[in-house]
């Protein structure tokens, strides 16, 4: 029984824990690679830029501490995106509209997605190797989009994911409550790009993003709801998740959209709202902080 099942299930003696129960070992997927896909930076069709590495490291960082032995992969999508591992143009030859080295705030989320997809299958799944899916902000619907589109047009067959976990994605949308009218949403906070309008809520996209299914076998957490996180608000999960994280608190740690994957700390006394889709939702007091509880989700079979 690994670390985090030692600590968990003495949360669970101490009583502070009231419905909720891990019992078994780690599953088959221990020690397999995380890939770790950023989200959108609002900085304009221009050349954009994330550092996926050091995105990636306080993940790898607390993996580690929870004895997890699989390496995080950072990923870039975005051109000017250079410190981890490339996916543009895995889905596909460039082309005018989405020009392989030009990757930009007008790229599809959906290209995203396939590129994601092809990328894994090649890399990972042709050859027998699992991995697990670590999808920040936008990067969640990347995610989700690409693992509920298997087997259509372009996309492979199928991946060897079993475990997902999302950060802070709006999968309902952006909340525009403090933003104003529409237009000035647009001005302020990202712009009149295609992953802008996408990511507002009642899009096309989100809208078929939920009428969709994940593959079986596939189990997917959500931890998102920080009071502070204006990205995602009470729309950080969706009907997808199997196991939703509602960090609804202030106290120890008040969640905004970035520390929620910065937050490193080991420490059990994080308020949360848990929901197991068919199951209910339970309320924890003393409850693992953000990345610690992506490392259960990684390293247990059940919840």
């Amino acid at each position: 029984m690994g670390m985090i099942m030692r600590k968990w299930l003495l949360v669970l003696l101490a009583g502070l824990v009231a419905t909720m129960a891990w019992v078994s070992p780690a599953n088959a997927a221990d020690g397999a690679p995380v890939v770790d896909v950023h989200g959108i930076v609002g900085q304009g069709a221009g050349c954009t830029a994330v550092d996926s590495a050091k995105q990636a490291a306080p993940l790898q960082q607390v993996l580690s501490a929870n004895g997890y032995i699989g390496q995080v992969v950072p990923i870039d999508y975005y051109c000017g995106d250079s410190k981890g591992v490339s996916i543009r143009g895995a889905g596909g030859p460039s082309t005018a509209e989405y020009p392989q080295n030009g990757y930009t705030l007008n790229t599809p989320i959906e290209r995203l997605g396939l590129d994601l997809a092809s990328f894994v299958y090649d890399t990972y799944t042709v050859k027998g190797q699992p991995v697990n899916l670590a999808c920040y902000s936008m990067g969640g619907l990347i995610c989700t989009y690409a693992l509920t589109h298997l087997g259509t047009p372009g996309f492979p067959p199928s991946l060897l994911v079993q475990n997902v976990v999302t950060f802070s994605t709006p999968f309902g949308g952006v909340d525009k409550s403090n933003f104003g009218t529409p237009e000035q949403y647009k001005l302020i906070w990202c712009g009149n790009y295609t992953q802008c309008d996408q990511l507002m809520p009642g899009s096309p996209f989100l809208t078929d993003l939920a009428q969709q299914s994940l593959p079986a076998g596939v189990d997917l957490t959500t931890l998102g709801g920080g009071p502070n996180d204006i990205m995602t608000y009470a729309a950080s999960t969706t009907a997808l998740a199997q196991h939703a994280v509602n960090f609804y608190g202030s106290l120890p740690v008040k969640y905004n959209h970035n520390n929620m994957i910065t937050d490193t700390s080991l420490a059990f006394n994080m308020p949360a709202r848990v929901t197991q889709r068919g199951g209910g939702t339970s309320q924890i007091y003393n409850g693992a902080h953000s990345l610690n509880w992506a490392a259960h989700a990684f390293v247990s079979s059940a919840w």
